[in-house]
């Protein structure tokens, strides 16, 4: 571990990650902010989970300034696996809990896949995955190409 810019940075292999640790409980929590967000989301909890808790929130790779150590690294299942057990390892936990907004949230639900027997309790605010948005449908689906020019007319209008 290094210490940064008032962050630590957990370095395994491939990655370099960012993170801050907040409150002094004696169960491990990891927590991974959401799209556009960063690591300092999840003060605002020190309060309510700070006694029972240390939590430990990561910055998401490819996000503001947090990167792989070779930006061409792919996060793949097999780095999540070394990520989160160096990480273990080096804190002295065998089991953790999880905390997780949007896209965070879908990374902790793959980190439930692969390590659910140490995993304690999971918190997922707004997680991307579970199910489709409505609107995600909207934007990714395939549209005939004159439904865009009425509507491109329709804005113009106004």
């Amino acid at each position: 571990m290094h210490y940064k810019l008032g962050e630590n940075v957990f370095e395994v292999e491939e990655l370099k990650i960012p993170f801050i640790k907040f409150g002094k409980g004696k169960k491990a929590m990891l927590a991974f902010h959401g799209f556009n967000k960063n690591i300092y989301d999840f003060t605002i909890f020190e309060p309510s989970l700070g006694d029972k808790f240390t939590v430990y929130s990561f910055g998401l790779l490819y996000h503001h300034k947090y990167h792989a150590v070779d930006e061409e690294t792919i996060f793949t299942v097999a780095i999540l696996k070394k990520f989160i057990n160096s990480f273990l390892t080096t804190i002295d936990k065998d089991r953790f809990s999880l905390l997780g907004f949007s896209l965070g949230g879908r990374l902790c639900l793959k980190i439930i896949e692969v390590f659910a027997p140490l995993i304690e309790k999971a918190f997922l605010l707004a997680p991307e995955g579970i199910r489709i948005n409505p609107w995600y449908r909207l934007i990714t689906q395939q549209w005939p190409e004159d439904i865009f020019q009425e509507k491109e007319l329709i804005i113009q209008s106004f």
